[in-house]
């Protein structure tokens, strides 16, 4: 496998907005042409999206990109009053002429600035794999949402891979790869995921849908395939509990 090695200061690399390669033309086109519909939605995000914007009637989108969800939950749920962050300023402009109805705010996703309980639903999608900061992420994530949390993770039975110096997605949006852009890959093996997840936001109900896929052609890492696995979190009075859990590792 190849190795690469980030810059000393990791986590100052994967968060510059400046020469990170998310502000890049190529990846502002690639955002503003994809995921911008309900037919967008990966299979593993839908089993749990509709249910959770059924009661909802505010959600904030977290790791927005250039805002393609606003009109994908839309189609879902017209009457939604919706809120994107990015940490990517040029995303976030993007966002606001496509949708200028809607907020989007530039926003590190580590650091709220909201109240607790301010969205009905908190929607973090493709994103915490591709972050060191999974864990600080989610704790906001839970910290904000009044009723759902709903995101998303890469799992495996075997051992978990967080290294981004050998687990890491190639960043090419235009098709040709600079040789430098990266982001993480990270890969967590399912009951550490499951134990940090009741550690760090103990529910009051976790349900869990997964299936096995292969990782994309860009990306560097011991595995082929993993299970693309999404979680839905909810505060609903009563006792914790995992009423929901279709993938394909046993939980003990």
């Amino acid at each position: 496998m190849p190795v690469r090695k980030v810059p000393n200061n990791t986590m100052e690399y994967f968060h510059s907005t400046e020469r990170h390669p998310w502000s890049a033309p190529a990846a502002l086109c690639y955002y503003e042409a994809n995921r911008g519909s309900a037919e967008d939605i990966y299979p593993s995000e839908r089993v749990f999206l509709a249910d959770a914007l059924n009661s909802a009637a505010t959600v904030l989108d977290i790791g927005c990109a250039a805002g393609g969800f606003a009109r994908a939950l839309r189609e879902i749920k017209p009457d939604l009053s919706y809120t994107g962050v990015d940490v990517t300023p040029a995303m976030v402009e993007s966002a606001r002429r496509q949708f200028p109805d809607d907020n989007f705010q530039v926003i590190d996703g580590r650091h709220l600035p909201f109240p607790d309980d301010s969205f009905d639903v908190a929607i973090c999608y493709g994103v915490l794999h591709m972050t060191m900061d999974w864990r600080e992420l989610l704790g906001e994530g839970w910290r904000v949402c009044r009723k759902t949390l709903l995101f998303d993770l890469r799992l495996t039975d075997s051992i978990g891979v967080c290294n981004p110096n050998i687990s890491y997605q190639k960043l090419a949006f235009d098709g040709e790869w600079d040789g430098e852009s990266v982001a993480p890959y990270i890969v967590l093996n399912h009951r550490e995921a499951l134990a940090a997840l009741q550690d760090l936001i103990p529910p009051c109900s976790l349900q869990g849908y997964g299936y096995i896929g292969p990782v994309s052609g860009n990306t560097v890492s011991s595995y082929r395939e993993v299970c693309m696995a999404a979680f839905c979190l909810s505060k609903s009075v009563g006792r914790a509990s995992i009423t929901r859990w279709d993938i394909p590792f046993p939980l003990i």
